[in-house]
């Protein structure tokens, strides 16, 4: 399959789990809309064919991309500076897609190859869950200049985080680093600490794969209540939230792509 030029794109990350539930598109929603903040020109990507999610999150779910005279793809604006491309906007409503591995493949070419994203500074591409074809039709599709690998504590999330990180080191994607989402809680009684799925093992795992290990999020019932909703907005973020996702922002600007 030959790469596709995207012009005038800049970073490319790609945001990948070994298994579903552990909040990877809530990551890569805050991911995009903290870059966009700070004056980044960002493009979301939204590729999890079978659980596209990321429009409700950024409360833009009905609405429909634009096609220009060259019958490219418009994204739709979510923020000032914040473009999103979706496979929902290409499906009708609760349409469950019964699809095999070269449909979707070509779905996701088809939102690749055919989106007008203008200049951008970064794109984020929210993967679906596991190892599976559609990671594999991005890797072959772009050049991506890392990916991030987000996990649970839990220990059936950190053998699929493992296996996700072999998958991008065979497909020579380098690990940008691990995140360690849903990490704790605070009791919202008496303020301690609480550990549900376990304590730093997303975090050791980082350590054994020699990859960077980029921080660790809370469960934060304000953040899930502003998803469910649609319309996540930073400025009412939890505080430790919002400096994970900025020392991970400032991690990731000194890396060398």
């Amino acid at each position: 399959m030959n790469k596709i030029e995207l012009k005038n794109v800049g970073k490319r990350i790609a945001v990948v789990s070994g298994k579903g539930g552990t909040g990877k598109s809530t990551f890569s929603t805050l991911l995009a809309l903290s870059l966009a903040a700070k004056g980044e020109r960002v493009g979301l990507l939204d590729i999890d064919v079978h659980g596209p999610n990321i429009p409700l999150m950024l409360g833009i779910e009905g609405k429909n991309m634009g096609v220009d005279s060259n019958k490219r793809l418009l994204p739709v604006k979510a923020e000032p500076n914040l473009k999103v491309v979706s496979t929902s906007f290409m499906l009708k409503k609760d349409q469950a897609l019964i699809w095999r591995g070269p449909l979707k493949s070509n779905l996701i070419k088809q939102a690749v190859e055919q989106t007008d994203w203008g200049s951008l500074d970064f794109l984020i591409v929210d993967n679906p869950p596991g190892t599976g074809d559609e990671t594999i039709t991005l890797t072959q599709l772009i050049d991506l200049n890392g990916a991030i690998i987000v996990g649970t504590p839990q220990t059936a999330s950190v053998y699929d985080v493992r296996k996700a990180v072999n998958m991008m080191k065979t497909v020579n994607v380098q690990v940008l680093g691990l995140v360690e989402n849903m990490s704790y809680c605070i009791c919202p009684h008496c303020k301690e600490k609480i550990d549900l799925f376990g304590k730093g093992r997303i975090k050791q795992l980082a350590k054994e794969e020699k990859v960077p290990f980029l921080g660790e999020i809370p469960i934060d019932i304000k953040l899930r209540e502003m998803a469910d909703k649609g319309g996540i907005k930073l400025n009412n973020l939890n505080p430790k939230i919002k400096k994970t996702i900025n020392d991970i922002i400032k991690n990731i600007g000194n890396k060398s792509f």
